[in-house]
């Protein structure tokens, strides 16, 4: 009986490490960077990457560890395999993420992953390695016990680290944290650091996420889990560990910034509530006469933690200076921009503008260089030149707001169009046919406006509702197999300068990298049916347990099948917001196969 108590220890080693140790990694790394060949990104052959590249590395060896173990098991041991009809969805998925890698957009992206991302197509299969192997490995309480603790104390030094970026003396700015992130690199690669979040007096926590959301995505799986242990911990050191975790957990969660990481963490506060009173319920239900009093004694329990979400929300609203609501009514209103269209022509360009047609052409006459127009082709203008602006603008109160400017250098001819902070710069080369626009890169552009949804709605959502309203058409292009793992950057419209603009000065200047949206990064990516099997995976999972939980008993081995449904679901729920990632993505499927596996125990089928 030791020997087979050993050997399970080992075998769960792996997944172990990957609580533990997975959501810490954090060192920099030079790596090749094949997009300087695309004209919306910079050139050069590399960039530097201080979070995702090394988690991605550690966790494809912990997955080579994790299929050594089921190799181990299945071949040497004899351990015949567990459900695996369980898992069909889930082959379904592998095998069209593997096609969708064979006719990728960009199998160099597919392949190696994308720089700041690295969800390639072998950490995707990682995935379901992972989750295979849990459900396979965990056998018993005690393993279900192990799993659990290793989350918790994988949550120390990532909510430390958040501490100090909390108190705006981010380690990861510290010249031994910069000493970690930049070891083994160039000089550069420290100035290359400060895109981090927090350094210079700002608050944002995350950890060692690379971006407050992901962070965000963490800590609310991570919670539950940890309440749960504090909640069932046998002893008093148990109990003072975890209840102080859970405390510092929120705190770090509150610093993150994430609207829908509170939001959710509220939602799984009242689930958790509505889920042991109902338990507790049909438990003391079973004495006569006390079913209808029990129902109602759960339905006040769930009222008041209902009402304490919406005094945390207000609450929350109030500090930020009434954040909340003046998010939610931007999301909900539907915007009209000025700003429509932009059209480089042969002669000059062509603005579409509050319903207008201005049709640019610059001249060079004996008084020097001028710009004139027709409106509505119709309507021509002569611009004039303002002394005190240093620019030209037309008398016309329609384009009042529009400032202009147009020049020869080098035989080469210029236009430029500014409209607040934003100014778009053209050129035509001698003999060349058209204006081209020069982008924020110096490179020779084109615009073009993207097929879109969701139009007029793109500031919701902190400018998602721009990003997926240009992704949901690029999913009717990829229906079956998808665009490839990791190519959302190279399939997104990145050319559709005026829309980004009109959305924010920040989504003009950034690069859209991902859906911002799990679902959406799965059926653009690998395709609407693999996205349609996972969705049918996490789902048999959830309906399981709702089932199962209704049965159970009010014991330790309840609480932490409760816990782990709470973070799974906290997960599914954030992914509506935030894509999947390797700061979280690993530690959610080692949660998801334990919960599985759970499912078994005590002589339940699945």
């Amino acid at each position: 009986m030791k020997k087979t108590e050993k050997r399970i220890r080992a075998d769960l080693l792996p997944g172990i490490l990957t609580m533990i140790l997975l959501p810490l990694v954090a060192k920099g790394q030079k790596t090749e960077v094949d997009l300087g060949k695309y004209s919306w990104f910079p050139d050069g052959s590399f960039q530097y990457d201080f979070f995702m590249y090394w988690k991605s590395i550690v966790f494809l060896i912990l997955v080579a560890a994790m299929l050594l173990v089921l190799i181990d098991r299945s071949l040497l041991r004899g351990i015949r395999i567990k459900n695996w009809k369980y898992f069909i969805p889930l082959y379904v998925y592998a095998g069209f993420t593997i096609l969708s890698t064979i006719l990728s957009a960009d199998k160099a992206l597919s392949l190696k992953g994308m720089w700041q991302q690295y969800e390639s197509v072998w950490v995707l299969l990682g995935y379901l390695v992972t989750v295979f192997y849990c459900v396979q490995v965990t056998e018993s309480e005690e393993d279900v016990k192990k799993i659990l603790w290793a989350l918790a104390a994988g949550t120390v030094a990532p909510v430390v680290i958040g501490l100090t970026q909390m108190a705006g003396k981010d380690f990861f700015y510290t010249s031994a944290g910069k000493g970690i992130l930049s070891a083994g690199l160039d000089s550069a690669a420290k100035d290359a650091m400060s895109y981090l979040y927090s350094g210079s007096g700002n608050s944002t926590v995350y950890m060692a996420s690379y971006t407050p959301n992901y962070a965000g995505v963490y800590l609310v799986m991570a919670l539950p889990v940890v309440v749960i242990l504090t909640i069932t911990a046998a002893g008093k050191a148990g109990r003072i560990f975890g209840g102080s975790l859970s405390i510092i957990l929120c705190i770090c969660l509150y610093g993150t910034g994430s609207r829908t990481g509170l939001a959710v963490g509220c939602i799984l506060a009242i689930l958790a509530v509505y889920f042991r009173q109902s338990q507790s319920g049909r438990q003391r239900g079973t004495q006569a006469g006390t079913g209808s009093k029990n129902g109602k004694k759960r339905w006040a329990y769930t009222g008041i933690a209902v009402l304490l979400f919406v005094v945390l929300f207000v609450g929350y609203d109030l500090a930020g200076s009434h954040r909340l609501i003046n998010g939610i009514r931007e999301s909900l209103h539907k915007n009209t921009y000025d700003m429509q269209e932009i059209q480089p022509g042969e002669n000059g360009i062509t603005v579409k503008y509050k319903g207008n047609t201005l049709e640019l052409m610059p001249e060079t006459t004996e008084m020097g260089q001028m710009l004139n127009a027709v409106s509505n082709k119709k309507d021509k203008l002569t611009a004039i030149w303002d002394t005190d602006s240093q620019c030209f603008r037309f008398r016309d109160t329609v384009y009042e707001d529009l400032a202009f400017d147009t020049y020869s250098q080098d035989q080469i001819s210029y236009i430029m169009v500014s409209q607040g902070d934003i100014t778009w710069n053209f050129f035509k080369e001698p003999g060349g046919e058209k204006y081209f626009y020069l982008n924020q890169y110096g490179k020779s552009d084109e615009i073009r406006n993207a097929a879109a949804a969701l139009k007029g709605y793109e500031r919701a959502f902190s400018g998602r509702g721009y990003i997926w309203g240009r992704t949901i058409p690029l999913i009717a292009k990829h229906l079956l197999w998808g665009s490839g793992p990791d190519t959302f950057v190279a399939e997104f419209p990145q050319t559709d300068y005026v829309m980004k603009a009109n959305t924010s000065l920040s989504m003009y200047q950034q690069l859209p990298t991902r859906a911002h949206n799990m679902y959406l990064q799965s059926a653009l990516q690998t395709g609407v049916i693999s996205a349609i099997c996972l969705i049918i995976f996490w789902l048999r999972y959830v309906i399981s347990f709702v089932k199962r939980f209704r049965k159970s008993t009010r014991d330790k081995v309840s609480f932490w099948e409760l816990g782990i449904f709470l973070s799974v679901t906290g997960f599914l729920l954030m992914g509506i917001m935030n894509d999947s990632n390797l700061a979280a993505a690993p530690v959610f499927w080692c949660l998801l196969g334990t919960g599985i596996a759970m499912e078994t125990f005590h002589g339940r089928a699945l």
